[in-house]
């Protein structure tokens, strides 16, 4: 029973840590992004 729990929360945290990564990328691009208008704008 212990075995499973661990697994489910280890999946759980592979999960987590992925959406995290996808938004923080997500971010970073944005952010790129944004800073490459601006130095192109002036």
């Amino acid at each position: 029973m212990r075995l499973i729990r661990n697994t489910v929360t280890v999946k759980e945290l592979i999960i987590s840590m992925t959406s995290f990564g996808k938004s923080m990328y997500v971010v970073n691009n944005a952010t790129t992004a944004k800073h490459y208008c601006i130095s192109h704008l002036l």
